[in-house]
């Protein structure tokens, strides 16, 4: 058998094909394989999950920043109408945050990037504190992936925008400095409306490139699923569940509804405001200008009754001077109509005398029930407050409305306002009457704006329809009720509830006992306030007073100087606040009419600047100065007020009014 090759079948000697002969090396390569799926494992859920949960934080960041973008510019257009600094703080707020979110950015675009500045700006942006860390890794570690290249680029061009914007804000303060209210020209608006329009695409790109970030996310998630299905002998299966559940499809769907359905309502908002707050700001400005020249057509009608002797030509004065009352009527119901649908009509809290309230309102009827022979009275059933605390101006303005129509629909009989105390310091009022009365079907009808119960009503009695519609909103506004009781051929009866608490007398309420007799509010001026005229006599044995009236309107002026005419007064004349402030500084004067809408400079800042600078001088003595303006509503008297006038004074200005001023305010 020598020389023979004998073939061994010693099972050790055989290898298996396709593994390595070495059983060691085995081992370790299949160490390392699953070493290798293991950091791919967790390479897609740490990319996917944080993603997912940075994504969160930048829809949440994108959202305010859109609803500061639009309130920003919101709050410019309100400023470019009417200078009110308010307005520039309230544009300067609401850019803030965004100003925070691009700090944050750019710190974290440094080399290296400083996590610590940009998470003080994300904190003072708004972002929660749990998505300021994984916010910062997308931007920091998933830069180089061309969504998140796509974003960053759509941010930077929205700030862009917001720079503009702010520049054009900065012109527009010089122009108000420079050259008053009111002369913004119309081309900045443009510019305000498609600098808006411009961010409102970029926000909308933006969320377009979330949305594949989303998607993006998504894919790694997926992938996740399926190295934990293959694996799943390796890997632990409730971790996956864990993570699907938290993250899965319908979650990610859900999310992105939810985000867009938010968007879609707040820009319905958004929209609903601006466009509240130009019609506001329109119908103001209608107001103001219509107010200056009507002024002078009823001042000069009322000159004019005063020399013609003619009975003719007085008739047709009266109807002159009428038409402009009913005007002005009209002017002031759908000033105050828009102020309640924009919301930007105010509740305030007042102390005052309820007796007094109720005394003055129905006494500015007394005369026009007594010429038509109607009875009006007051009755009361229990015991009431003396002293009340809730919206005075507000309640007279509602209870004038009530009374007037009262007044105006009854014929024959008479009106009666009964005020009784309810529980938890409620009061109730009714205004009852015995005229025309209301069809019940048609009840419902009166309380929308310009709607009476009769087109024939409107014919017989006048009036624009819109009295009930405000009376209603100003009584839900004081969290009150109205409601209406009335019988055709009969009468009507209006009843409404406020909430009015019982409260201790103010301080001076002495010497403001007769406050209400005194200015009346612009929010209800009807020129019926005036209860009496005060005729030249009376002032005759009166010393002369040294007045400046600062008006930048030459009829106006004139206006004034003519119903001077016939008094001792020295009348000093200035067209806007700087001249009147030169004035000031080198003569003495007893009291000053301020015009508050002129250019070069306006009338709260030179009240401002006049009070400023006798704070400086050694003498005490600060002359009265009266707000003229054609702003009527509660909250241009606040801002008069707040400048340092003594009262405000709305035109168009009576004759009576004007010297009762003067004798009673003048130093």
């Amino acid at each position: 058998m020598a020389g023979i090759a004998v073939k061994s079948t010693n099972q050790s000697d055989k290898t298996i094909k396709g593994l390595p002969k070495n059983p060691r090396q085995s081992a370790y390569i299949y160490i390392i394989q699953l070493l290798f799926i293991f950091l791919l494992f967790s390479f897609f859920s740490f990319s996917g999950l944080e993603l997912m949960s940075g994504l969160r934080g930048w829809v949440k960041a994108e959202g305010t920043w859109s609803k500061n973008q639009k309130s920003a510019v919101i709050q410019l257009i309100s400023y470019s109408a009417t200078g009110d600094a308010l307005d520039y703080e309230k544009f300067q707020q609401a850019l803030i945050p965004i100003m925070y979110m691009r700090k944050a950015r750019n710190a974290l675009q440094e080399s290296p990037p400083n996590f610590e500045i940009a998470s003080h700006n994300l904190k003072a942006s708004g972002v929660h504190s749990n998505d300021i860390r994984t916010m910062s890794l997308i931007i920091v570690h998933l830069s180089w992936l061309e969504q998140i290249k796509e974003a960053i680029r759509i941010w930077e061009l929205g700030d862009k925008e917001i720079f503009k914007l702010q520049d054009l804000a900065e012109k527009i303060q010089y122009t108000h400095n420079i050259n008053g209210k009111n002369t913004v020209s119309p081309n900045i608006l443009k510019q305000i409306k498609l600098i808006d329009n411009n961010a409102t695409k970029l926000e909308n790109n933006f969320s377009l490139v979330l949305g594949e970030l989303g998607r993006l996310a998504k894919s790694l998630l997926n992938t996740l699923f399926a190295t934990s299905f293959i694996f799943s002998s390796l890997i632990s299966i409730s971790l996956f569940k864990i993570v699907y559940s938290k993250f899965s499809k319908a979650a990610i769907a859900q999310e992105k509804l939810n985000r867009e359905i938010l968007i879609e309502k707040e820009s319905q908002i958004i929209a609903a405001e601006i466009l509240n707050k130009e019609k506001s700001l329109f119908i103001a400005n209608i107001s103001h200008e219509i107010r200056t020249p009507l002024n002078a057509i009823i001042g000069l009608g009322e000159l004019l009754q005063e020399e013609i002797t003619d009975f003719e030509h007085k008739r047709q004065l009266n109807i002159l001077t009428s038409a402009g009352d009913n005007l002005l009527l009209l002017i002031n119901d759908i000033l105050h109509l828009s102020k309640i649908e924009s919301g930007s009509m105010l509740i305030e809290e007042n102390i005052f005398s309820l007796q007094n309230l109720l005394n003055n309102t129905v006494g500015m009827f007394e005369q026009g029930a007594s010429k038509k022979g109607l009875y009006l009275k007051v009755e009361v059933k229990n015991a009431l407050p003396s002293f009340v605390k809730g919206d005075i101006h507000r309640l007279r303005q509602v209870l004038f409305n009530l009374l007037g129509n009262a007044v105006k629909f009854t014929s024959c009989g008479g009106v009666t306002l009964t005020v009784s105390a309810l529980e938890n310091d409620r009061l109730s009022f009714s205004v009852s009457d015995t005229g025309i009365g209301i069809p019940s079907s048609l009840q419902e009808k009166i309380f929308l704006p310009f709607q009476q119960a009769d087109s024939s009503i409107t014919r017989k009695f006048g009036g624009t329809g819109l009295g009930l519609a405000i009376t209603q909103s100003l009584i839900v506004q004081m969290q009150g009720n109205l409601s209406v009781e009335s019988h055709e051929g009969t009468g009507s009866t209006f009843t409404f509830d406020l909430p009015l608490p019982e409260t201790d007398p103010p301080q001076n309420h002495l010497l403001n006992s007769s406050s209400d007799n005194s200015i009346a509010s612009p929010a209800v001026d009807r020129r019926q306030w005036e209860r009496q005229k005060i005729c030249a006599d009376s002032t005759a044995n009166k010393p002369a007073k040294r007045i400046l009236l600062v008006d930048d309107s030459e009829d106006n002026r004139s206006l004034i100087q003519a119903y001077l005419r016939r008094y001792p007064h020295a009348l000093t004349t200035a067209e806007n606040g700087k001249e009147a402030l030169t004035l000031v500084k080198e003569k003495h004067f007893d009291i000053i009419f301020m015009d508050i809408q002129m250019p070069v400079m306006d009338g709260l800042s030179a009240t401002r600047a006049i009070r400023a600078w006798e704070l400086t001088q050694q003498s005490n003595r600060n002359v009265p100065i009266i707000a003229l303006t054609a702003h009527v509503m509660l909250e241009d008297e606040k801002k008069s007020i707040d400048a340092g006038c003594n009262f405000h004074l709305t035109k168009p200005i009576k004759k009576a009014r004007l010297i009762d001023i003067i004798d009673n305010h003048a130093l």
